[in-house]
């Protein structure tokens, strides 16, 4: 872990840390409005039935204009949206964040939920061209539905487009959290940290479940933070004989079962402590047990996507023009 903790170092130096930031807190957006007047009015019920307006935090560009960050939403809210006049359509758009899983908007047309006691599902269609002629509710845990064709997960975004007959296009950005007590899986390499008294510094391959735990007012840097995971996992490694002379033919090495847990860092990082098994039933001079430090392979995976571009580069957006671009003929030169 030498060479990450250089590199960090060597990012702060340079007046770049909000750049490594990005390199392991979830993704952050902002956003600007364009509609002066709402299409729709969207609040959020509780599970006690209270109502709230949708809360989107501002904060000030470089030119003084107002941008939005997405408000944060769980499985346990609940969306209404309200028309403020009439033929308003809207259109609902997921942003996909994750490491295997990443893509820009893509619109979604239905949900897909179970029949009680019933084999089939039920598919359940949004509103889409049809015009809003009331209230409209969209449980938030409906769109993370196992059986929708897309995935709502932790980390994406949900766009909301409202638009009138005669008005511009609203559009609100939600960002879906999970918070509370969440479930996972660990799969990853682990070196362990030798001892006092020269301990061989070996690999072992371990999986398991994760235990997380995320409270609901964090951001930026504090997203990755905030969620305590614990990790159980069992794996196969390597443990060294302690005090014996062996044959040079002979490793000082073998194959052992491994079982233990820890906790994981930032998604990634795992430091756990490992006991070894094998000792039960093999020869005591083995060692016992042994505290390790790896990576999470999902984890590492979206750490180092584009991580260099993204760590060293700005990739500030230029403005759009209104005017189309123009058209060539084939047969011009």
């Amino acid at each position: 872990m030498r060479w990450a903790a250089l590199w960090a170092l060597a990012l702060s130096g340079c007046g770049l840390s909000h750049r490594s930031v990005k390199l392991f807190a979830p993704e952050d957006f902002v956003y600007g409005d364009t509609a002066p007047e709402p299409a729709i009015r969207i609040e959020i019920a509780d599970q006690e039935g209270g109502m709230a307006p949708l809360q989107r935090p501002v904060m000030v560009d470089a030119q003084g204009g107002e941008l939005y960050r997405p408000a944060v939403v769980t499985e346990k809210d609940t969306l209404v949206l309200s028309p403020t006049s009439e033929s308003v359509r809207v259109a609902f758009w997921i942003r996909g964040t994750g490491a295997f899983d990443r893509h820009d908007f893509r619109p979604i047309r239905s949900l897909t939920g179970t029949l009680p006691r019933r084999f089939a599902n039920e598919l359940r269609f949004l509103p889409g061209d049809q015009p809003l002629d009331g209230p409209l509710r969209l449980p938030i845990h409906q769109l993370s539905s196992p059986f929708n064709a897309y995935s709502f997960a932790d980390g994406d975004v949900l766009l909301i487009e409202a638009r009138s007959a005669d008005g511009p296009t609203q559009r609100t950005l939600l960002l879906k959290r999970d918070v509370g007590v969440g479930f996972g899986g660990f799969a990853g390499i682990l070196l362990t940290v030798p001892t006092g008294n020269g301990g061989a510094v070996t690999p072992i391959l371990a999986a398991g479940p994760v235990l997380s735990i995320r409270t609901r007012r964090a951001v930026g840097l504090g997203r990755a933070l905030d969620r305590v995971e614990f990790v159980t996992s069992a794996g196969i490694g390597s443990t060294a004989i302690q005090g014996v002379s062996l044959d040079p033919e002979v490793s000082g090495v073998f194959n052992s079962v491994l079982a233990g847990g820890g906790v994981r860092l930032f998604g990634v990082l795992t430091v756990q402590g490992f006991v070894n098994t094998s000792s039960f039933y093999r020869d005591a001079l083995e060692t016992p047990a042994t505290l390790a430090v790896g990576l999470d392979a999902t984890g590492l995976t979206k750490l180092t996507r584009d991580a260099w571009s993204r760590a060293i580069r700005e990739y500030p957006l230029e403005p759009v023009t209104s005017q189309p671009a123009p058209r060539y003929s084939p047969h011009e030169p």
